[in-house]
């Protein structure tokens, strides 16, 4: 029990960089450029290292059997929008 645990929340952390790394990012400029407020910058580039340091420890936690079944959401997601996009 607890290693699933660890596996789902290593893969919970996975998932979850990508969007605190680049919402975080383009949140953080698009605020900067509209109060023209450089130090929205880097807390953009502060939330864009947050999101490698949740990759990092959630590769950690869910070992190589996380990574692997991260890669196969991918490919079918990728897949699957392929798919979709071809549609006519």
């Amino acid at each position: 029990m607890k290693n699933r645990l660890k596996f789902l929340a290593g893969i919970l952390l996975i998932i979850l960089n990508y969007p605190v790394g680049f919402i975080g990012v383009v949140l953080s400029g698009t605020v900067a450029v509209k109060t023209h407020n450089s130090v929205y910058y880097a807390y953009g580039a502060g939330l864009y290292g947050i999101s490698w340091f949740m990759f990092g420890l959630g590769a950690f936690l869910s070992g190589p059997e996380g990574i692997r079944s991260f890669k196969q959401w991918i490919s079918k997601t990728k897949s699957n929008l392929s798919k979709i996009l071809k549609r006519d």
